[in-house]
């Protein structure tokens, strides 16, 4: 996933439990101590929005990418941002 992020020109932040912080900076990668999944969405969120930037949150273990070409974004409730991603081209990596 690292790979696939930084081929794209991310240099992505991982949000992980402090058990797992070593593991991750052994490999080089950028990380802090998020918590739980929640929490640590929600740290994700106030960073990128300190930093001016968008937040894209992904799995470290994910088996496929989903990409979505429509006219998505522009909905302002679920219901209809779901029928727009429901209409939208699906292409699966």
């Amino acid at each position: 996933v690292q790979a696939q992020l930084t081929a794209g020109g991310a240099n992505p932040t991982w949000y992980v439990d402090q058990a797992s912080l070593e593991a991750y900076k052994a490999l080089g990668l950028r990380a802090k101590v998020g918590g739980k999944l929640v929490p640590a969405r929600n740290l994700a969120l106030r960073d990128a929005a300190r930093a001016g930037k968008p937040c894209v949150q992904v799995s470290d273990d994910i088996s496929s990418w989903d990409y979505y070409v429509g006219e998505l974004g522009k909905q302002v409730d679920l219901e209809s941002g779901n029928a727009a991603a429901k209409a939208a081209e699906q292409l699966r990596i």
